[in-house]
């Protein structure tokens, strides 16, 4: 990642957890993909090491175990023994998904974590948007967001970056054109 030069990086999003059960491929600006491997390096570790350590696995209504298949990402073993691929699983059963090594519970497969590792439900981003929307106007800046706003924020992003990277591509393409 460090010298990768592109402006963003194209992630997909499986069927079950896209709108319409319809995946998609989005592009995501590379500062943001920085800032979530700082959050997956500092933040999450230390949630991780509390769910190894209070064994908060426990805490998980019905925990699916699984282990990740030998050289592939995408291929779940588990509990039973057989597989599954890791995309097929809709966003509640992936809020349920526990990897274990040597069939003891090791880390939540969510990302987002609470502080003690527990996956962090729907609902509390609502929440979380409340609040720091609250501290904003505590702060004197009349900012109030929504999970939705931001979503909306984020397609009109990508639209800017989607209609500046054609109409480089519109030039480049005239350039060689005799006048």
């Amino acid at each position: 990642m460090e010298n990768d030069t592109r402006r963003q990086m194209r992630f997909v999003l499986p069927p079950p957890i896209g709108k319409g059960n319809r995946g998609r491929t989005i592009l995501i600006p590379r500062r943001v993909i920085l800032r979530l491997q700082d959050y997956i390096e500092i933040e999450r570790a230390s949630a991780i090491a509390k769910f190894k350590a209070r064994s908060v696995w426990t805490r998980i209504t019905q925990p699916i175990f699984v282990e990740r298949s030998e050289g592939n990402t995408v291929m779940l073993t588990l509990s039973d023994g057989s597989s599954a691929r890791f995309d097929r699983f809709d966003p509640e059963e992936r809020q349920r998904l526990v990897f274990c090594k040597a069939r003891v519970p090791d880390t939540p497969a969510a990302l987002w974590l609470s502080e003690i590792g527990l996956p962090v439900r729907f609902n509390s981003w609502e929440a979380i948007f409340l609040r720091v929307s609250g501290r904003c106007s505590n702060a004197g800046l009349d900012i109030r967001l929504s999970p939705h706003q931001l979503r909306h924020a984020f397609t009109v992003h990508m639209l800017a970056m989607l209609i500046e990277q054609q109409i480089g591509h519109a030039e480049h393409d005239v350039s060689g054109m005799e006048a």
